[in-house]
């Protein structure tokens, strides 16, 4: 069967039919045996093509083939060769194929009396055709020959050679039914306007019907229904167009290009009021009645026009001169009485069967061009249901008054002299040249749209489906809070993708992205670099400590749009580069229209980041982190919620216990162990107790001098941190794991800053800390491979080690606190931490890193290392037990949360830690983190 969809595209330039008329003579006159390359043979063969293009014979011939097998069962070799063997050649010899259309010729000649329906001829062709075809190949292909078949309605055929005299009187008489002859010889409906001449009817052109057209709610040329469909559909199916446009200018009449030649064609009628966009001065020759010296001005304005027209501003102009000429169209003018513009821009589009289709919208129609800039319109179609119809009723109404001049605050004036110019500047006469002009235009514009397109950004394609619900949710609630908020959602739950999704929902409506976005780490730069090309943004600046072209980038952009040129460009920057001066001076230059994308905003509550957030400009604001609440430090959150107008629960969240729920993370076990301090490091954790103890004000729950106290407890924080007794925990850990399970694995070391000047340095210790778990595990596992990732190796080894690891070269990756924030393993499975932290930021990051989706993985296991003090010392004393309940709980809070959405957490999993829970009394339950579903 052929499928003429693939021919629609080269149907102006080759003749299909003629060809396989060609073909069969060539087969017949074979001898057999042969081979022919069907690219050189239609290139041998200029009497086959409409219009000769070698250029195109490569994409005709792949084509053909397709039909030269399904027709001849003929197939090409790899050398794209066709070989005829002699028994084919025998039985082409007596099979003769007839075409498609010569069939319906044969047909229509059988039945001259009248057109025949569509799916008559339909059914003889596939009666006598060997290979069957479809209603809507059948009607593509009677289309292609204009010159041989003609069509009545869309179900209606004839050929061209035949007057069908008495089909033509039946249709006049039901066209012209109901309807009076004016004195100007037009025939009028009662409700409607003049409809055509009793001299000059063209009964041959289409019965139009909106209704068979598919419309959408509204078009943009941001999304994937344009206006140029919009108009190229209503134009091509309406008999009548009533037409407000509130600019005079170009660009309103390359929007109306699509579809006008076949508005022309079918015998369309126009009623159009234009607003021309004028001067006081020229208003004012308007309010004392000197109508001649405005009617000078819009000759003069059309004048100027014609100097910028392009392609298809002079189609509109042809099409609107054959109206004129013709007397099928009516223009005027209108202006406000006070100075202004009439900023209506709506039409409504009328069928031969009364059904209407009515638009309105924000069109840029002072925009150079349709398919670069931002259009949008609605519609409404009155076959919907009875709101529908009222709705274009008052769109009607309202054009009915302007145009009659009785709208009291219009003044309305004929355009008389502006018609003759466009019929004398643009005589027309010929509406099939109209209609190739329009093809011309009709391929122009989407090879505009396919440029645009290339350049334009997308959701990435590895999505199949688009943005998930959620993520839609989020951009709404993100809108309808002004655009501004903070999207607090689980490390792993695709907090990029959702905020990179609501930059393009902004471009779509824009036309234009400008995006600054904040990082905490260069690994984040490179992270956020990748997510932005998939979204194929371009012009993309990263403002880091590796990128010293920065500054320069940067003031490019700002030239350029300093010279009124749209620059698109995203920036990325750390929050270390975003506070120098230099950057905060150039920013200060790109805020208007820009979208600030702050990631793992709980960064800003630091001061340097917070005073440069004050001088912010940018209105459009999202901040996006697992853990917006900033420990230690209620000022630090505040402000964070002050800068993206947001407070909890925040403009959207996605909690962790929902991600595991709905499988966008994976489950996972959790095994918490105990070490607790050595003689010698209680002595000294003993030591520094005391003096908080001193400081500590029970009555008022507080401490007397806060800032040493904060000290003291950092110090004696750090030595939990750094517990020595951790080595022989991580041992027991590992060989409980196994050598042959020990896989990609993630080991937290310690890390945390020492602020004695007595002691070591702490970069050195925290070292020595890893090294030794590195030696551990290399005396227990010989076999096992294992490296570290710390923050001084530089970006390239940084992502080989990634790298090896995530293909399963290293077995162990230890790492200090650089894989909190950012960096992206999925394939990770284990995860032991042997760093203690109560603060939240940092356990959910960590836990995060496991839980990401791999093919390979089914669970997680994390092995959770808990120093607390060994209360059954010596040096422990009662009276440290209140406040050592707090430092305790902070670092069960940890455990709860880990082990709350644990798999295993209803069959014993913090059992271990029964003996710490009850001298402390501690209540796990009340400690899991409020997170909203």
């Amino acid at each position: 069967m052929i499928d003429l969809t693939l021919r629609m595209n080269y149907a102006d330039v080759f003749d299909f039919d003629k060809f396989h008329e060609a073909f069969r003579q060539m087969l017949a006159s074979a001898k057999g045996d042969e081979c022919i390359k069907l690219e050189s043979w239609i290139e041998s063969r200029p009497d086959l093509w409409k219009d000769y293009d070698l250029t195109l014979s490569s994409k005709i011939a792949s084509v053909l083939e397709v039909e030269v097998y399904d027709q001849y069962e003929l197939s090409s070799d790899p050398d794209d060769n066709i070989f005829i063997p002699k028994a084919k050649k025998e039985e082409l010899h007596k099979q003769p194929v007839q075409t498609i259309r010569g069939l319906v010729k044969d047909f229509l000649e059988a039945h001259p009396e009248e057109p025949q329906k569509l799916l008559d001829i339909l059914a003889y062709v596939n009666l006598h055709n060997k290979k069957p075809t479809t209603r809507r190949n059948l009607q593509s292909s009677l289309c292609q020959d204009k010159e041989v078949f003609i069509h009545f309605d869309n179900e209606t055929w004839g050929l061209c050679s035949i007057p069908y005299d008495g089909y033509m009187k039946r249709v006049k008489a039901r066209y012209l039914k109901g309807r009076k002859k004016g004195e100007d010889g037009y025939f009028y409906d009662p409700n409607a306007n003049k409809v055509c001449e009793d001299s000059s009817i063209v009964y041959s052109a289409v019965q139009t019907e909106l209704r068979t057209q598919d419309f959408e709610l509204r078009y943009s040329t941001k999304r994937e229904h344009k206006p140029t469909e919009f108009f190229t559909k209503a134009l091509s199916n309406s008999s009548t167009l009533d037409l407000g446009l509130g600019y005079f200018s170009s660009a309103c009449f390359n929007v109306l290009a699509c579809g006008f030649a076949h508005f022309v064609k079918n015998v369309g009628r126009m009623r159009m009021y234009i607003n021309p966009n004028i001067t006081e001065e020229d208003y004012n020759l308007l309010k004392n009645g000197d109508y001649v010296g405005f009617e000078d001005y819009m000759l003069n304005s059309y004048d100027k026009l014609l100097q910028i027209f392009s392609h298809r501003d002079k189609l509109f102009f042809q099409c609107l001169s054959y109206l004129i000429a013709n007397n099928r169209i009516e223009i005027k003018i209108v202006l406000l009485k006070e100075s202004g513009i009439a900023h209506e821009k709506f039409g409504i589009f009328t069928d031969f069967y009364d059904n209407k289709v009515a638009f309105n919208g924000s069109m840029n129609l002072t925009a150079a061009g349709l398919t670069r800039n931002i259009e949008a319109i609605d519609c409404v179609c009155s076959w919907h249901n009875e709101e529908a119809k009222k709705r274009i009723k008052c769109y009607q109404d309202d054009f009915d008054s302007i145009w009659n001049g009785q709208n009291q605050d219009v003044l309305v004036y004929s355009a008389d002299e502006f018609c003759r110019k466009i019929v004398e500047k643009y005589p027309t006469e010929n509406v099939d040249e109209l209609i190739r002009l329009e093809n011309e235009v009709m391929e122009e514009i989407a090879k505009e749209e396919a440029e645009s397109a290339f350049d334009e950004p997308y959701f990435p394609k590895k999505f199949k489906d688009g943005p998930r619900q959620y993520q839609i949710d989020a951009y709404e609630a993100w809108a309808k809070r002004g655009k501004q908020g903070v999207f607090a959602m689980a490390t792993g739950t695709g907090k990029t993708i959702t905020s990179l999704n609501c930059a393009l929902e902004e471009y779509k409506d824009d036309g234009f992205y400008h995006l600054l976005i904040l990082v905490p780490s260069l690994a984040l730069v490179e992270q956020w670099g990748n997510e932005v090309a998939n979204f194929n943004y371009r012009n993309i600046i990263k403002v880091s400590s590796e990128n010293h072209r920065w500054k320069q980038d940067v003031m490019q952009v700002v030239t350029k749009m300093r010279c009124g040129r749209n620059v698109n460009y995203v920036i990325i920057s750390t929050y270390q580069s975003f506070v120098m001066q230099d950057f905060q001076v150039l920013l200060s230059k790109l805020s208007e229209g820009t979208l600030l994308i702050a990631d793992e905003a709980h960064n800003i509550g630091s001061a340097s980041v917070r005073q440069a957030f004050h001088r912010l400009t940018i209105k459009r604001r999202i901040a996006l982190s697992a853990t917006p609440n900033r420990i230690y430090d209620e000022e630090g959150t505040r402000e964070i919620e002050s800068f993206f107008n947001d407070t909890h629960p925040y403009t959207y969240s996605f909690s962790m216990r929902r991600a595991i729920r709905e499988e966008r993370l994976m489950p996972y076990h959790y095994f918490p162990y105990l070490a607790k301090l050595e003689e010698s490091e209680m002595e000294e954790y003993a030591r520094i107790t005391r003096q908080l103890v001193q400081l500590y004000n029970g009555s008022k729950g507080g401490f007397s001098d806060p800032e040493r106290a904060r000290k003291l407890l950092l110090v004696r924080k750090n030595i939990l941190h750094k517990a020595r007794n951790k080595m022989d925990v991580f041992r027991q850990i590992i060989q409980e794991i196994g050598e042959d399970k020990l896989k990609y694995c993630f080991v937290y070391s310690a890390a945390g800053k020492r602020t004695r000047s007595d002691e070591a340095d702490d970069e050195a210790i925290d070292e020595y800390i890893l090294k030794q778990m590195q030696c551990i595990l290399k005396y227990t596992f010989p076999n096992t491979t294992c490296n570290s990732y710390t923050g001084v190796d530089s970006k390239a080894m940084r992502k080989h080690k990634l790298e090896a690891f995530a293909n399963g070269q290293l077995n162990v990756l230890f790492a200090k606190n650089c894989l909190d924030e950012g960096v992206d393993v999925p394939r990770a499975e284990y995860g032991i931490f042997t760093s203690s932290t109560g603060n939240p930021r940092q356990f959910i990051q960590r836990r995060g890193r496991l839980l990401r989706k791999h093919d390979d993985k089914r669970f997680a296991w994390i092995y959770d290392i808990i120093v607390v003090p060994d209360f059954s010392s010596p040096y422990y004393e009662r009276r440290f037990w209140t406040m050592e309940k707090h430092l305790v709980e902070n670092e069960m809070r940890r455990v709860a949360n880990f082990g709350s959405l644990a798999s295993n957490y209803y069959t014993g999993a913090l059992d271990t830690l029964d003996e710490v829970i009850s001298f402390y009394d501690i209540d796990l339950n009340g400690m899991v983190l409020n997170e909203d579903e």
